[in-house]
Parts: structure tokens; C-alpha cells; sequence
């Protein structure tokens, strides 16, 4: 499933906030090296459509406030993805139901 997500990737334009880059990256260097980490890096810097969102300080303050409003039990990266995809109305590579559901009640 993640596989076909990530060849549909290639047609469409899709944001990684850069808070999930480095978590992500966190995994992947312990569980499978550096190696292999800095190879998916590449691989999402060279996938066409595929753009790091930088998290900048002055967003800080308007995703905490996202966070209060919502009011739902979630990690913060998943509040981050579902910020950006909002106000950018795209939609997110998630798997996660509770997001996916969040996302349609909010962009609809």
C-alpha cells in the first residue's frame, strides 16, 4: 500500500513538513543505517512534485492555536500534517484514519 502511495507521489504535488522529514529520518538511521536513511533522502529530493514545507517560527504560535482549537488527542507531527494539508488543501500521505477523517471534515 505504501508502495503505490508513493508511485502516486510522482504524478501529484505533495508537502513533507520538514518536522516529519527528521522524525522520519530518526527511524530509519536506527533501524537501517545511515546508509539507507541518506538513500530515501535522496530519493524524496529527487522525486519530482515532492516539497520540503519548513516549518518557520512565526507558524509556531498559529499550529499551537490550530492544536487548542481542534482539541483532539494526537501526536504533534500528526496536528503538523494536518495544518499544512488544510490550509494548503492537499491532501496528505497518511494512513492514519483518524487524520484522513479529520482532513475530510475540515476541507470540506
Amino acid at each position: 500500500l505504501a508502495l503505490a502511495e508513493f508511485k502516486r507521489l510522482e504524478q501529484e504535488t505533495f508537502t513533507i513538513p520538514d518536522r516529519i522529514l527528521e522524525e522520519t529520518l530518526n527511524v530509519l538511521l536506527y533501524d537501517h543505517g545511515i546508509d539507507y536513511a541518506f538513500a530515501i533522502l535522496e530519493k524524496i529530493r529527487l522525486t519530482r512534485g515532492m516539497e520540503i514545507q519548513a516549518t518557520m517560527q512565526s507558524e509556531q504560535l498559529e499550529i499551537f492555536n490550530w492544536m487548542n482549537h481542534l482539541r483532539k488527542k494526537m501526536s504533534f507531527q500528526d496536528h503538523l500534517v494536518l495544518f499544512y494539508s488544510v490550509r494548503q488543501g492537499q491532501p496528505q500521505l497518511s494512513f492514519d484514519r483518524q487524520i484522513l477523517t479529520l482532513y475530510e471534515k475540515l476541507s470540506g
